[in-house]
């Protein structure tokens, strides 16, 4: 595990802001290579929120990273403001999704499922360096 580097919480902060109007608590977000094919995760647990990034991801350009933490936003925000604590990407997530997807001006709605799964990055791709989204 490493430290969360500063700039992760200024966008953490600044996407606060912007899309959840200040209302999400800041979660522990551990930075920690153990996922082995996924760029983030959240729990939501009785010991606290958790916000995981692969090091690796924060490697990739920062617009891909922050959409990351952003799709982990969606999850915090899914749980704790609308207390949805499955975290299955069904309606509830969909919704929210839709909603900050609109807030970004991306075309379109979210879709419950494997749509869901890959939010924003499948309509962003334009947006990210070469490598970003292997």
């Amino acid at each position: 595990m490493s430290d969360v580097p500063p700039e992760v919480w200024e966008v953490f902060d600044a996407h606060n802001a912007t899309f959840f109007e200040g209302r999400l608590s800041r979660p522990v977000i551990l930075i920690a290579p153990s996922f082995a094919r996924t760029n983030a995760g959240y729990s939501f647990t009785e010991h606290g929120i958790f916000l995981l990034i692969h090091p690796a991801t924060l490697k990739k350009s920062r617009t891909f990273w922050s959409d990351t933490l952003l799709h982990g936003m969606v999850h915090h925000s899914v749980a704790t403001l609308q207390g949805v604590h499955d975290q299955a990407y069904g309606e509830v997530f969909a919704k929210e999704a839709s909603r900050v997807h609109a807030l970004l001006g991306l075309p379109g709605v979210v879709l419950p499922g494997q749509e869901s799964y890959v939010w924003p990055q499948q309509w962003r791709r334009a947006a990210y360096a070469p490598g970003d989204l292997k």
